[in-house]
């Protein structure tokens, strides 16, 4: 019913195709004897369809099973039975198939992001000022939230200063905020963004760079990483550099890197 008061082909297509591949329990149901007496019209639809259906796949149908005489009334419509066609699996997949074809909520987070919707608020580095959105800011980092919802100066400005962050730090930092995702990361970029993480309290942001550096750690850089762990009392990350450094401490120890 509400995909013929709409007009959605589309929803309306998926309905016939969930109803004929539940005909048994549906055509016998008390719910299709009522919706055939107060819909005759859908409900003809609907039968005239499997049948068609039947027709196009060269099925011997018997006058017994359905007529194009007979009158498609109450109880005829009701109890005509058909073959499963689809099941709930299938009908499931091409539902979610059709979903991809609609932009989800961080598709409109990055649009709103990306064309600087409705801004109130900016991150100023030394040298650029990035548009943002304090409500962006507060559901992502509860040291934004306290500012903004308490006693704290930077309530009622809209001017945050993050000189301690390069410009391309703070826009890929914005930029995970709005669409939870962080590309094209390089070692010293994932450094900076992790310290941006924990300083905001953003804690997917810095697991995110975690298990990046860790996918990446070397004899080379293995002692940077200790240091950042240590910095940042990670005890997780420190215990991953120092397990490290141990299973290559031959290497590790007689390195130019370590001497320094």
């Amino acid at each position: 019913m509400l995909t013929n008061e709409y007009q959605d082909t589309n929803l309306r297509s998926v309905v016939d195709t969930f109803i004929l591949a539940h005909d048994e329990d549906i055509f016998v149901s008390d719910e299709w004897v009522s919706f055939t007496q107060s819909h005759p019209q859908l409900a003809m639809k609907t039968m005239l369809l499997k049948y068609d259906n039947k027709k196009k796949k060269n099925e011997t149908v018997s006058s017994t099973d359905i007529s194009t005489d007979c009158d498609f009334t109450d109880r005829n419509i009701s109890t005509m039975v058909f073959t499963r066609t689809e099941n709930n699996e299938e009908i499931s997949s091409g539902l979610r198939e059709e979903l991809h074809d609609y932009q989800n909520i961080l598709g409109d987070l990055s649009t709103l992001y990306d064309l600087q919707i409705l801004c109130d608020v900016h991150l100023k580095t030394r040298t650029e000022s990035f548009p943002t959105h304090k409500a962006i800011l507060c559901a992502r980092s509860f040291v934004f939230r306290a500012m903004f919802t308490s006693d704290m100066r930077e309530k009622n400005s809209d001017c945050i200063k993050v000189e301690d962050l390069d410009d391309d730090i703070v826009h890929r930092f914005l930029a995970f905020l709005y669409t939870d995702s962080v590309k094209d990361l390089q070692w010293e970029t994932a450094i900076k963004l992790y310290y941006a993480g924990d300083k905001y309290e953003i804690e997917r942001l810095k697991a995110e760079c975690s298990s990046f550096l860790k996918d990446n750690t070397s004899s080379f850089n293995v002692m940077e990483l200790l240091l950042l762990a240590d910095r940042h009392q990670d005890l997780g990350l420190k215990t991953f550099a120092e397990e490290y450094i141990l299973r290559m401490d031959d290497y590790i120890f007689c390195s130019d890197e370590w001497g320094l």
